[in-house]
């Protein structure tokens, strides 16, 4: 009896102990994983093992900090950030390398590219100092400018520009020096400045041509008369002669006037435009056109007299005018042949109906073109604003909305239901792929969509796409 009490006593010390010590090697660990906090709790002595108990997997390129051997600390704050591809482009060579690392400078130094204080880096093609860290995203692309001494001859003066520019027009551009479609820069302006240092500019000159009673003013980059004449799309015929004569230096005051001696009949022909008429066409696909009927432009033609006397127009006398020919219209057949194709992606096979190049951007609730300091959580079509909407431009938007389903490759699938706003500049098909805010990732380029089955009912189709 005495036995069996102390056998009691003894298991309840035991099992008192046992929870004490479960109890006391718990420790409450917070994960900050890309800015995104996670706590939980774990018996895990290191770093590895409560990214373990979390089920967070860490690849090899992958910074967690502390290392994943150091023995973990009650509330111990771990930092885990994702490898990034970096693809690094510096005078047309590309460079790629994988880190976890956020500043441009380390990127630089990884891939042993030299860098110097005057140099520009662009990521995602805008400026970014390198010593700031930038943002999470999967990938990056980084374009690298670096500094070069440029000799620019002005007529005999010579200046050195130091420049990151990629082209001789924004390099002079950058300095001050901004260029007139009539300016003579040899080699163009549109020469990249590393396959070329040395350049010569001679600037254009104000000019104003009297001609048949009328003053032409423009810009030429010549030294004689004949020259600006030439350059400003004007040439003596006959008699005609021009005060100075052409052989003559350019006036310092611009001043040239251009005396005719003539009279002529002319004819002048006027083209009178035919216009385009568009029908369906069933035995092309969509997204192309057939020509049914090629237009033809219709002619008009006028007799006119004019008479010149010393340069200067006396008379102009509008004789018969007559019909060539009437304008035609040209008929074209836009496609409503659709068909189904099947296409492997990362996400195993789709089936689609349509495909096209749409420049992407990103958005989400808060991340939007909509008023500042307003989040948006919700789609035109009613929708939660997370991943797997997008948006299009509203013309699209009346036809597609709900009835429409793409995939975008790197993205996945997504019901178009939102009206874009604050689309680039230029009129071109445009997708804005959406996001919850937790998951935002910025896009802005050229992809390609595909259309997924079903294909939606013949009235929500638009055949003809409006880039408006």
């Amino acid at each position: 009896m005495k036995f069996s009490r102390l056998h009691i006593i003894i298991s309840g010390v035991v099992g008192i102990a046992l929870v004490s010590i479960f109890f006391a090697t718990q420790k409450t660990v917070i994960i900050d994983l890309e800015g995104k906090q996670i706590t939980i709790k774990t018996h895990a002595s290191t770093i590895k093992g409560a990214l373990q108990s979390a089920k967070i997997d860490v690849g090899e390129k992958d910074m967690v900090f502390p290392s994943s051997e150091s023995t973990i600390k009650n509330r111990e704050i771990i930092l885990v950030r994702r490898a990034s591809q970096i693809f690094i482009e510096v005078n047309g060579q590309v460079y790629n390398l994988e880190s976890a690392n956020r500043f441009p400078a380390s990127w630089l130094a990884a891939a042993g590219i030299p860098f110097s204080p005057d140099d520009q880096v662009l990521v995602f093609g805008k400026v970014q100092p390198i010593d700031i860290e930038v943002g999470y995203a999967p990938y990056y692309t980084v374009e690298v400018s670096p500094t070069i001494d440029l000799s620019l001859d002005q007529g005999g003066d010579h200046t050195t520009i130091r420049s990151n520019a990629r082209t001789w027009g924004q390099a002079l551009w950058d300095t001050g020096i901004y260029l007139h479609a009539a300016d003579n820069l040899q080699p163009p302006p549109d020469t990249p400045t590393n396959n070329i240092l040395q350049a010569s500019l001679k600037q254009a000159r104000p000019v104003e041509i009297s001609m048949d009673g009328q003053i032409f003013s423009t810009l030429v980059a010549a030294d004689t008369v004949g020259e600006a004449l030439a350059e400003a799309g004007f040439s003596l015929q006959g008699f005609d002669y021009s005060e100075p004569f052409e052989d003559q230096p350019l006036p310092e005051n611009g001043n040239i006037r251009v005396v005719r001696v003539r009279e002529e009949v002319i004819l002048e022909q006027n083209s009178t435009p035919f216009w385009v008429e568009y029908q369906p066409d069933n035995e092309t696909e969509i997204d192309n056109t057939r020509v049914i009927e090629f237009g033809a432009y219709g002619l008009e033609v006028q007799q006119v007299r004019v008479r010149y006397e010393d340069g200067q127009e006396v008379s102009r006398v509008a004789k018969e005018t007559w019909v060539v020919s009437e304008p035609k219209p040209r008929i074209e057949g836009y496609g409503t042949n659709i068909v189904v194709r099947t296409i492997n992606t990362a996400d195993g096979p789709i089936e689609y109906w349509r495909v096209l190049n749409l420049f992407a951007t990103s958005y989400s609730p808060c991340n939007s073109a909509g008023e500042e300091g307003r989040c948006y959580p919700y789609t035109s079509g009613r929708l939660k604003v997370q991943k797997g909407v997008a948006a299009v431009r509203y013309k699209w938007w009346l036809y597609m909305n709900a009835t429409h389903t793409v995939y975008v490759p790197g993205y996945g699938s997504a019901v178009i239901s939102d009206v874009g706003g604050g689309a680039p500049e230029g009129n071109f098909y445009w997708i804005d792929l959406g996001y919850s805010d937790d998951d935002w990732i910025p896009w802005y380029g050229w992809v390609t969509v595909y259309f997924t089955t079903p294909i939606p009912p013949p009235e929500d189709i638009l055949y003809i796409l409006p880039q408006q």
